[in-house]
């Protein structure tokens, strides 16, 4: 099993019950970025480890590298919280380093927890990691 020392815990809080996503550094729009998708659904949480493979595209990573997720979903609202290493030494995983400051894209879909249904909603804000 591999240690990380350094990790990443987010929370996601969406205004649906369908999925939502964060992706992490992205080089030309979605191109590039390290995605986390993440669903509530009937069986529990599904939470996926994705690779920005273009301008508006996405594929699962070839290496799940998420340590810890829990989600609820109720109210019509959706909380996802999970925990990354800031280098899991994954290719197609974004290296994240302390003191720097990245782009985050976040996006969710307001009903479908289906990965294949286009965002209902999407927008970016820019993080920086205390160091």
């Amino acid at each position: 099993m591999q240690r990380f020392s350094l990790v990443l815990f987010t929370a996601l809080h969406s205004p649906g019950t369908g999925w939502v996503s964060a992706g992490f550094d992205p080089v030309n729009r979605m191109q590039g970025a390290n995605y986390i998708l993440a669903a509530v659904t009937p069986g529990g949480l599904v939470i996926e480890d994705h690779f920005g493979t273009g301008t508006t595209s996405h594929r699962r990573d070839g290496r799940e590298d998420i340590l810890r997720a829990a989600g609820t979903a109720s109210g019509g609202q959706t909380v996802v919280e999970f925990a990354v290493p800031l280098d899991s030494n994954d290719p197609e995983d974004k290296l994240l380093i302390p003191g720097r400051t990245y782009t985050v894209l976040l996006a969710y879909h307001r009903s479908s927890t289906s990965f294949t249904a286009l965002h209902t909603a999407r927008g970016s804000v820019e993080m920086k990691l205390e160091e």
